[in-house]
């Protein structure tokens, strides 16, 4: 009876890994394909979503591996925001928070990210042109646009 409880002890720190992973893959798919296609497509912009192709592409080979990796190791990631290097921003707030809570694996991720997805990627979203809505803001958006629609018809 021992050997199973601390097998599922075990177990339960290990699951406990994998805590942020879902949520980070929901986080990165919804941002990049509201930000590269969704967005692009609504404007009516054939350039901009064929741009927007490719770098729903390169998001996917770099940065979904990045919000996955981040999870396994309970690191939650917030999409991007519209200021301008917005992720290479995020990531030296965590790389400066993580090294002053002494927490090594999570710093060498945000090395990582930093030098291999945040500084290109967010190099060419600034020369294309692309602004980060993610799913989250929509919703706020709509929100804020019924709420201001039902305060003019009263």
């Amino acid at each position: 009876m021992k050997h199973f409880s601390r097998w599922s002890a075990k177990e339960h720190r290990f699951l406990h890994l994998f805590k942020e992973f879902g949520s980070n893959v929901k986080t990165w798919a919804g941002d990049a394909g509201e930000t590269y296609i969704g967005k692009p497509v609504r404007n009516g912009n054939p350039i901009k979503t064929l741009a927007g192709a490719g770098m729903l592409v390169a998001s996917t080979v770099l940065e979904a591996t990045d919000y996955a990796a981040a999870g396994v190791f309970d690191q939650r990631l917030k999409a991007p925001t519209s200021v301008p290097f917005s992720r290479t921003r995020r990531d030296v707030g965590n790389l400066l928070t993580d090294v002053v809570h002494l927490r090594p694996i999570k710093s060498i991720l945000d090395v990582v990210r930093l030098a291999t997805t945040d500084v290109p990627m967010d190099g060419v979203e600034t020369m294309l042109g692309f602004e980060h809505t993610g799913a989250r803001n929509i919703r706020n958006t709509m929100r804020s646009k019924a709420a201001s629609t039902f305060s003019q018809a009263s």
